[in-house]
């Protein structure tokens, strides 16, 4: 029978592990269109591109979590399964790019608090401060 602190141990080990690499359907999404195959993208293949971009992150046991995940993902309409292959469903891959395309606006864009400090207004010359 285990004791509390070693499931306490247990779960705070399992917690730290899910926080080292992004959701699965974020790492699953990112393989299949960076693949762009037509047809969409195997088991293996996804796997492989998972293991090639977060290998110091995953889990020993990331193979299977990842076939356990697709199942899910299928079966709640996130990816779609055709033949032995998986495509992003229209809806997912639509909410996929808008936060792509989110994050790049927030990298390109400056800080409006910083573009403020670096020009101070100007005051005029009876105390005044100039409109601008």
């Amino acid at each position: 029978m285990p004791t509390g602190k070693k499931d306490s141990a247990l779960k705070a080990n399992s917690s730290s592990l899910s926080s080292l690499h992004p959701p699965y359907i974020q790492m699953i999404s990112e393989a299949i269109t960076t693949m762009k195959d037509r047809t969409g993208s195997s088991q293996p293949a996804i796997a492989k591109f998972i293991e090639e971009n977060y290998t110091k992150l995953l889990p020993p046991n990331f193979k299977k979590i990842l076939s356990i995940q697709l199942k899910r993902f299928v079966k709640s309409e996130k990816l779609v399964k055709v033949k032995n292959s998986y495509k992003v469903s229209a809806a997912e891959n639509h909410q996929f790019q808008h936060r792509r395309k989110r994050a790049q606006f927030r990298k390109r864009r400056p800080q409006t608090n910083q573009l403020l400090r670096e020009t101070p207004r100007q005051k005029l010359p009876s105390g005044r401060r100039q409109r601008g």
